[in-house]
């Protein structure tokens, strides 16, 4: 099956390489490899025309008329799919984003919001939200080695300021507020943005991702790039293999389960699709070493 988006990148190889004729815009989700993606295609872009972290520099609700949003190269934020999308024409946009296994995912964000609770990240902290600074101190009253406290987390998830955690890639598609529960009708309209997304990629399969934009793009790719960016060493006496604590937080992630499954479909469907146009004579001779790269990498 060939995924609507192959079309657009048949366009852009034959544009290569990238000159900025189409602008980027990078749903960055948190915790799925956005800090990789956003060094990745900042490193390639000469201009300086970008900006990453909109949700801290939002261009949309001060703008600057000598900088609009379209006079940028490449955006990218923690902003929610809908709200982006009622601030840009995304048809005129390459859409991207990245998903992650949603267990994963889940800890992940839980382990940030604990380190931003040592004293060391106190600066830090102070620049989030109030609903963060709370998570930040009730999580740091646990001890996340003991199955008993990991029940008494999950009896926290319960409480309002602790609903940013619920179903993190279903709410930044459908834009549900982190102060309410993602239900079943938000879950469809997570599925249908989701399929209005041009590129989509998965943590798991980050460097595949990676060398695909650069395939498509004409970017310039090292293994330096290759290696996560902002990552989290700190597991605070967590056990990512403990099926105890996988299912313990099952319940936060039931509709993030579902648009996953989703996300890493069409992300093979996106990757097999490039890989039958760069073996097509017309391609034949562009970046054998990516290319083969990618062959041995080619998602099962």
């Amino acid at each position: 099956m060939l995924h609507r988006s192959l079309p657009l990148c048949k366009k852009l190889l034959r544009q290569r390489p990238f000159s900025g004729a189409h602008r980027l815009y990078y749903f960055h989700i948190p915790k799925t490899g956005g800090s990789t993606v956003n060094r990745f295609i900042c490193s390639q872009l000469s201009d300086g025309r970008f900006i990453t972290h909109l949700e801290t520099n939002d261009i949309f609700v001060s703008p600057d008329p000598k900088h609009p949003p379209e006079s940028y190269t490449f955006l990218s934020g923690h902003l929610k799919y809908p709200y982006v999308r009622s601030h840009l024409d995304l048809n005129n946009w390459v859409t991207l984003s990245t998903f992650r296994e949603p267990v994963d995912q889940v800890l992940s964000n839980i382990r940030w919001v604990r380190l931003l609770g040592e004293p060391k990240n106190e600066l830090r902290l102070r620049r989030h939200s109030e609903k963060v600074q709370e998570a930040a101190r009730q999580i740091k009253r646990l001890d996340l080695s003991k199955p008993n406290h990991i029940e008494k987390l999950v009896e926290l998830m319960e409480k309002e300021e602790f609903f940013m955690f619920h179903n993190c890639q279903t709410r930044h598609l459908c834009g549900e507020p982190s102060h309410q529960r993602v239900m079943p009708h938000h879950l469809q309209m997570a599925l249908g943005n989701l399929e209005n997304l041009n590129l989509v990629g998965i943590l798991e399969q980050l460097d595949e991702f990676i060398i695909i934009l650069s395939l498509i793009f004409g970017f310039t790719i090292t293994k330096e790039y290759l290696h996560p960016a902002n990552k989290n060493e700190y597991w605070f006496g967590m056990n990512a293999g403990s099926a105890e604590l996988r299912h313990a937080v099952r319940p936060l992630i039931e509709h993030d389960e579902i648009l996953y499954r989703k996300a890493r479909k069409m992300f093979i469907e996106i990757h097999h699709g490039v890989l039958a146009i760069l073996e097509e004579r017309h391609y034949s001779a562009l970046d054998t070493a990516s290319l083969e790269r990618l062959q041995a990498l080619v998602v099962k």
